[in-house]
């Protein structure tokens, strides 16, 4: 398994908005560069899945998709603003909750 998927496991792990994630943790739990790490970390805080409490610390705001591949997050991150990107994600977040709730 790649280290992007061991990564989101991890971090789907965490109990949103109370287990505080550091990269420096993921450099040295799974071994990666600590500049692998800060940029996975930075998508992740760009696509609003993290939230920046302050300098090298993130808690999770929302579960990160198991399908979501780095070069998906890469070119959403890229392509939109921050504004296009907030709007694209609470209505992907609503699309996620009402699935929850049919079933």
């Amino acid at each position: 398994m790649s280290s992007w998927k061991l990564i989101i496991q991890h971090i789907n792990n965490l109990k949103i908005e109370k287990e505080t994630l550091r990269p420096f943790h993921l450099r040295n739990n799974f071994y990666i560069s600590y500049s692998t790490s800060t940029s996975y970390i930075n998508y992740l805080h760009q696509a609003m899945f993290l939230k920046r409490i302050r300098r090298g610390v993130y808690v999770r705001i929302k579960d990160i998709p198991i399908d979501l591949t780095i070069e998906k997050i890469k070119k959403f991150v890229y392509l939109y603003d921050y504004k296009k990107r907030k709007e694209l994600i609470e209505r992907y977040w609503r699309i996620q909750d009402i699935k929850k709730n049919i079933k």
